[in-house]
Parts: C-alpha cells; sequence; structure tokens
C-alpha cells in the first residue's frame, strides 16, 4: 500500500479496481466454500480433495 502514493490517477483507478475484484473474487470462493461445508460428509471429502489436487 505505501507505494501507491507516487501513483499517478489512472495508476490508483487500475490498482483501485484490481483490488475491488481481488475482494469479490474472495468474497465469492468464500461464499462458495461455506456452502459447500453443508455438504454431506462424502460429498465433503471429495470437495476437499478437489481443492487439494494439482493441476
Amino acid at each position: 500500500m505505501t507505494e501507491i502514493k507516487g501513483y499517478t490517477l489512472a495508476q490508483f483507478a487500475a490498482f483501485s479496481k484490481a483490488a475491488s475484484r481481488a475482494e469479490r473474487q474472495r468474497r465469492r470462493d468464500e461464499a462458495i466454500n461455506l456452502r459447500a461445508s453443508q455438504y454431506e460428509q462424502s460429498d465433503w471429502a471429495r470437495y476437499l480433495k478437489q481443492l487439494e489436487r494439482d493441476e
């Protein structure tokens, strides 16, 4: 965050937009995980296994 002190207005706008996208994605992921935590045990285990896979 200290680096943004020297940003131009356009750079700051782009940074702000990217930060907003990242926050929306984090909230979306959190909502998905909260919903998935209500799965039946076998489905929940399968979901966790899928998250742990290397791609």
